[in-house]
């Protein structure tokens, strides 16, 4: 996962940030590639024993960050585009809120045997939601939710397509 020192490490700070904001403290030590591999057997507790939200949340956060900082490493090695700390946490940003949504949207009974239950999405993302933004408390089914410490993209540079990462 060779990238941009800058960039690497900007994206690496959102995803303890948004860690940090679920209320579980610190980052776990050891360094980046270590921590990504071993996120899937990472136990958390909470005074209930064990925590599969936080668990599940962190899997999620970490194999974000790992995918935003290949894909960049990959337009920088393969197109010769620099992409700025800015930029990176941007992406990092809107990786993670397409994500959430994801979440939200495989919980319809639509999908059939592929749905998952609300509790887990619930149990996965309800610490970092921005609480005074949500139109109910049934954010999974009602309005779109915004993450604590995300933010909209500037006035009239919404962008609408593929997401480069």
């Amino acid at each position: 996962m060779e990238c941009d020192t800058s960039v690497r490490t900007t994206i690496w700070d959102e995803a303890k940030k948004l860690w940090k904001l679920q209320g579980y403290g610190d980052w776990p030590a050891g360094d980046e590639y270590a921590i990504y591999l071993a996120a899937g057997v990472l136990e958390f507790k909470n005074q209930n024993g064990r925590d599969k939200g936080a668990e599940r949340c962190f899997v999620i956060i970490t194999s974000t960050a790992v995918r935003c900082i290949w894909n960049i490493r990959c337009e920088r090695a393969i197109a010769g585009k620099q992409i700025t700390a800015e930029e990176a946490r941007a992406r990092w940003w809107k990786a993670i809120n397409t994500r959430f949504e994801l979440d939200k949207e495989i919980t319809k009974k639509r999908h059939g045997d592929l749905a998952i239950k609300k509790e887990i999405v619930h149990h996965t993302w309800h610490r970092l939601l921005d609480k005074s933004k949500l139109p109910s408390d049934d954010w999974i089914n009602k309005g779109t939710g915004v993450l604590v410490g995300s933010s909209p993209p500037p006035s009239g540079r919404r962008r609408r397509g593929r997401q480069n990462g």
